[in-house]
């Protein structure tokens, strides 16, 4: 394992996962009763998880609000002279061609509609005017993408905008992305919107979640887990997009066991959400034989497989054993 990935260890674990490799390389393995029973095989998803959400409320976008620098299409019925593209300026205002100046920041596009025909009679240019606005361009929509996409940073909306169009327009995820998505609405005192990737529908959602001017959306890091001894491949392995790794796929993801590996005494290192560490006796000779069920790793869990005493005196005796193919018997007399 690097020394960066190491430091990333909290120090409680670090000397759990080290205090369990000496102890069992040397022989002497203390196992806690009763905890092999606290990590369960792999669950078939809950149906939580499969259930559609309500799309009612996604696909409902919010009126998008008028700002500064955003580009007006005035039609007014009857009268080209009025009609025609129109900027706001940087103060919210609108210059009308007849009727002077109207401040149009924080209205929709028919709240625009009606104060302009309002001003156009109030002004008594026209007695019944029939005005339509369209924004053409809304220069004034920005979304903050920050975490695991390939351009971090602010992005303009032009109309309404999907949190797939967001993500497109930030680049994409990257592969250290994890398993949620957080969109914090701009001066809304609501919790987050927490968007679960491993979900049968998730595409759904990122077609019918509506991203608003002023949001905030994370793309979390991807989770790890770590493998610590008799591997070929020491070290941190992510966890891609957050998906579930087992036990079998963590040492296969390490590029396999040694040859001098004590693959009936492996063990999880793993800490609990109140702080305690727990250390979780695990025979991988049993769970590669598919005599024991495979184990799902949580994020942070250690791996821990020590090295066979047996086996690594058989090396310096034979030192050829791992390299050169030997007869059967003698093979077996050293895996023991």
């Amino acid at each position: 394992m690097s020394e960066n990935s190491l430091r990333l260890l909290p120090r409680p674990i670090l000397r759990s996962a080290a205090a369990v490799l000496g102890l069992v390389t040397c022989g002497v393995f203390l196992a806690e009763p009763n905890l092999a029973a606290q990590v369960t095989a792999p669950q078939a998803p809950s149906a939580a998880l499969d259930a559609e959400p309500p799309t009612t409320a996604l696909m409902q976008a919010d009126p998008l609000i008028i700002a500064s620098g955003d580009l007006l299409q005035l039609q007014v019925f009857a009268t080209p002279e009025l009609s025609g593209p129109i900027r706001v300026d940087q103060f919210g205002n609108l210059n009308l061609a007849l009727g002077g100046s109207l401040h149009v920041t924080g209205m929709t596009a028919a709240e625009a509609s009606g104060a302009i025909e309002d001003r156009l009679k109030s002004s008594r240019i026209m007695r019944d005017p029939h005005v339509s606005v369209a924004v053409t361009q809304y220069n004034s929509q920005i979304v903050t993408v920050v975490g695991e996409v390939k351009k971090p940073g602010a992005t303009f909306l032009y109309g309404s905008q999907s949190l797939y169009d967001v993500l497109g327009a930030a680049g994409g995820v990257t592969n250290s992305a994890g398993g949620t998505i957080t969109i914090s609405h701009y001066n809304d005192p609501s919790p987050p919107q927490v968007i679960p990737i491993h979900t049968p529908n998730y595409s759904a959602v990122e077609h019918t979640t509506h991203v608003r001017r002023g949001d905030t959306v994370v793309v979390s890091q991807t989770d790890v887990v770590y493998v610590i001894g008799a591997v070929n491949k020491q070290g941190a392995i992510p966890m891609p997009n957050g998906a579930p790794l087992s036990l079998l796929n963590v040492v296969s993801l390490s590029s396999g066991l040694t040859l001098i590996a004590a693959t009936s005494k492996a063990a999880i290192v793993r800490q609990g959400p109140n702080g305690v560490i727990k250390t979780v006796n695990v025979d991988l000779k049993r769970v590669m034989q598919r005599k024991d069920p495979d184990i799902l790793m949580e994020a942070s869990d250690i791996l821990v497989v020590p090295v066979s005493t047996g086996k690594y005196l058989g090396q310096l005796v034979l030192p050829s054993v791992a390299s050169t193919s030997l007869s059967s018997v003698v093979t077996s007399l050293i895996v023991r």
